[in-house]
């Protein structure tokens, strides 16, 4: 059992109970596009930038909108040759945010 199904199965949360709103998540998708967007439509938002910050600072807004609290941010690190991923204390091109519901 991975961290995700015991997380899971700790609570009352079940893959069928959970919903998303299509529209919604686009629309957040869209918003998000707009921090460093180019104008062929593309996206481009440099690591440790004004632009990456503003694109952090809007993710962590609308967790904490949702209530809930960012607890770690961790960078991501890939290694091609032999195709280990790590996580480390360097989040300058690759990060992921961590976020619990308060209580």
């Amino acid at each position: 059992m991975n961290a995700t199904s015991k997380t899971l199965a700790s609570s009352n949360v079940t893959p069928t109970s959970i919903r998303v709103d299509g529209a919604r998540l686009w629309q957040s998708l869209m918003d998000l596009a707009q921090i460093g967007a180019t104008p062929k439509g593309g996206v481009r938002r440099l690591a440790l930038t004004d632009l990456d910050r503003a694109g952090r600072d809007l993710v962590v807004g609308w967790c904490r909108d949702a209530g809930l609290e960012l607890t770690e941010t961790r960078g991501m690190v890939y290694n091609p040759i032999t195709q280990v991923y790590s996580l480390s204390d360097d989040t300058d091109v690759n990060y992921l945010m961590a976020f619990r519901k308060s209580a």
